[in-house]
């Protein structure tokens, strides 16, 4: 027979076993480079999940040191009547053409 203790203490590691093989599946369907094709360790997932962090990593890095484009315009955007127009507050003066002599 089975103590009760030890059947107290086998149930919380069921629990965490089923967690881990969560946890794993999450970051095999995460994770481009796991192979969904066959069946893959937990050793493998775990590597391959460190293999993909690297790669991120790497691309970051590359990107920083990348010299950063010129600051793109925005594209004109239709003004509501409460908002108040850029650094020209009042109307544009139209200006009459010159006469010639």
């Amino acid at each position: 027979m089975k103590s009760s203790r030890a059947s107290a203490e086998v149930a919380p590691a069921g629990r965490q076993r089923r967690r881990v093989a969560s946890y794993l599946e999450q970051l095999r369907q995460l994770v481009p480079l796991v192979p969904l094709d066959r069946p893959v360790s937990q050793l493998e997932v775990i590597q391959h999940v460190i293999d993909y962090i690297s790669q991120l990593e790497e691309q970051l890095e590359r990107r920083q040191e990348a010299p950063r484009p010129a600051k793109r315009r925005q594209p004109l955007q239709e003004m509501s009547r409460n908002q108040a127009p850029g650094p020209v507050s009042e109307p544009l003066k139209q200006v009459q053409p010159r006469s010639s002599i």
